[in-house]
């Protein structure tokens, strides 16, 4: 554990411990003027506020505390569990969809925070409190104690075999509602398509299926949760009445009681307000554990790495008889190599299996059929191969941000870059009417297809690449716009291995060697 985390647990733990002290200060203190039949004057009923108001600003203290550390806890946590994600298997990631991993990636990290900044230390107070409050009864009444004392087991075994299962109902849960959420997320992301429909009636009732999944399985949870710690409270709540007529009957047959019947009134609701909390804590530590198991399934899937580094890319070899993706088998029979300055057509027609075989040039997929300077791509660090590689995806990677943040991406950023994208021919349309502090919509909403297109292959031109891959660069924009952006390829990557992704014809002579998907 970082050492900051020690010292702040220990922190908490100590004011947790002085919490739980103070709350039974005035119980015990009334107790003690009562039996000495000291008078209840104005000083000592001071002493009392005094005692209140201590335990507020210890509550406070505490909140504040805790907090302020929850920020740096819960960033930290997000980050590594966001790095977890980020290098998950590539196929993990198409498979577990990225909302779905997002959303359990939050609820994680909430759990954490819940239980390892509150629940773990308060726990510790409300044991203490409960064992001092026993402790005390039982000098008093024994048979009351010996009804509290049975209360705790039937608590913790009831609560656990709850736990057990909600364990599972979670797991569930959470998938389902993750899984829920990112449909529902498909359908609205579609604003123009929506936006033109003349009502929402049918949308409405497509989205019937995802909604069940979401709150059917959180109703399916809380029904099972709330009736089974019912029936828990229930009992809690009919023991509490017991103990209570108990104290009374003694009081009026005249038996003598240590604790004064008023003492009785506050201790026993603190007794059972503790059980309830401790009992609701295992409840939150169901939830911890199912995130826990959510980071150890991301841990299982993590990408396979190499140790073997290389400086630079200077051949590229190609032996590749077919890509198998699941089940399903492209025929490729690949044999060629390509070094500095070839620029290459990928053919093939749509669904054929172009970019399925580019994406093993970056190692998104294991193979053994590549060869980078020789050597295997399967030995070679992931890390120097993508450091080496861009890869420009077919849909446009356009974040929420400026027009800056798009641009540098994932990149060093430098004045000097920033001053060679600004003379870029490639960017000029976009700078016409738009600057580099321009915020770029949800979705690229107020850029065009050609636009989306220009910033995400100028993110890549003006990298430390020396291997550009762009997949359907060509696709869906005017003439115009194609030309501008084959003529920037060209003349900016004469010291690149260059591969273009396409089922347009190319130019005449601007590749300078082709790879035909069947």
């Amino acid at each position: 554990m970082n050492k900051a985390y020690k010292h702040f647990f220990m922190a908490m733990a100590a004011l947790a411990l002085v919490s739980a002290m103070t709350s039974l200060v005035v119980p015990f203190l009334l107790s003690f003027w009562v039996k000495t039949d000291v008078e209840m004057n104005l000083k000592r009923f001071f002493i009392v506020i005094s005692v209140l108001v201590l335990m507020f600003l210890l509550k406070t203290a505490i909140i504040f505390l805790r907090e302020n550390f929850a920020k740096h806890f819960n960033i930290k946590n997000a980050k590594n569990i966001i790095e977890k994600i980020l290098r998950l298997k590539y196929d993990t990631i198409i498979s577990q969809g990225n909302m779905n991993l997002v959303e359990r990636m939050a609820q994680a990290v909430n759990n954490m925070y819940i239980y390892m900044t509150g629940d773990a230390v308060r726990i510790w107070s409300s044991i203490i409190s409960t064992i001092i409050i026993l402790i005390a009864i039982f000098f008093d009444n024994f048979i009351i104690g010996l009804i509290l004392l049975v209360l705790i087991p039937i608590n913790y075994l009831g609560y656990k075999s709850l736990n057990s299962e909600l364990k599972k109902r979670s797991q569930v849960m959470q998938t389902s509602t993750a899984t829920g959420f990112q449909e529902i997320l498909s359908v609205v992301n579609q604003t123009d398509y929506l936006k033109q429909c003349p009502d929402y009636d049918i949308v409405l009732n497509q989205l019937k299926p995802a909604l069940n999944k979401i709150y059917g399985s959180m109703a399916q949870v809380n029904k099972y949760a709330q009736t089974s710690s019912s029936f828990i409270s229930s009992l809690n709540s009919m023991l509490q009445t017991v103990c209570i007529l108990l104290v009374m009957y003694n009081y009026l047959s005249g038996a003598n009681q240590v604790l004064p019947v008023v003492i009785y009134t506050i201790v026993l609701p603190l007794f059972f307000s503790n059980i309830s909390i401790i009992t609701n804590i295992n409840l939150n530590k169901n939830n911890l554990k199912v995130s826990q198991e959510f980071i150890a399934f991301l841990d299982s899937e993590q990408e396979k790495d190499s140790d073997e580094t290389i400086r630079s890319i200077e051949k590229i070899k190609f032996d590749i008889g077919a890509i198998q993706i699941g089940e399903e088998i492209f025929k490729a029979n690949i044999k060629d190599k390509f070094i500095k300055g070839d620029i290459v057509w990928v053919q093939g027609k749509s669904g054929s299996g172009k970019s399925s075989l580019m994406k093993q040039l970056v190692k998104f997929r294991k193979t053994s059929e590549i060869l980078i300077n020789e050597k295997p791509i399967s030995s070679i660090n992931n890390t120097c191969i993508r450091s080496l590689i861009d890869y420009i995806p077919q849909n446009n990677s356009i974040i929420n941000g400026t027009i800056r943040d798009n641009l540098f991406l994932n990149k060093h950023h430098s004045i000097e870059t920033e001053e060679k994208l600004k003379k870029s021919e490639l960017l000029s349309t976009i700078l016409q009417n738009k600057n580099f502090d321009t915020m770029i919509m949800d979705m690229g909403a107020n850029l065009s297809g050609g636009e989306k297109q220009k910033l995400a292959i100028a993110r890549s031109l003006y990298s430390d690449a020396e291997v550009l891959i762009f997949d359907e660069v060509t696709a869906n924009i005017d003439a115009e716009s194609i030309a501008l952006i084959l003529n920037t390829i060209k003349n900016t990557c004469k010291n690149k291995i260059v591969f273009i992704i396409s089922h347009d014809t190319l130019p005449e002579n601007f590749a300078n060697k082709v790879i035909r998907m069947e």
